[in-house]
Formats: structure tokens, sequence, C-alpha cells
């Protein structure tokens, strides 16, 4: 559906240029912000909340 409406993601930077020279607006804007990840300073507790292991639940 997406190839069909051409709206697959671009796959490489050569690629978007080209896409990117193509497309009637040549200013594009970027609304993103950073924000960082509150940790517990203990670093057990910090093991324990932000493991990427999945747990049991029962």
């Amino acid at each position: 559906m997406l190839r069909r409406r051409g709206l697959l993601p671009v796959c490489n930077g050569a690629e978007l240029a080209r896409h990117l020279a193509q497309h009637p607006d040549q200013v594009f804007t970027y609304d993103g912000v950073e924000r960082g990840v509150p940790r517990n300073p203990d670093g057990e507790a910090q093991a324990e909340e932000y493991s990427a292991k999945k747990k049991r639940t029962a």
C-alpha cells in the first residue's frame, strides 16, 4: 500500500537528496527536542528498573 502511494521510507542519503531536490519547498524545518532519561542514581535499582530483559509477572 505504501509503495503504491509513493510513501516508502528513504533507505539512504543519496536517495533522500534526490527526493528533496524534487520537492517544491527548499526549506525544511525539524521540530525535535532531546530529553534526558531520568535514571535512578542507585546502580542496582537502575538495573532493576531499566533492564531490557523481559520479566515474568506471575
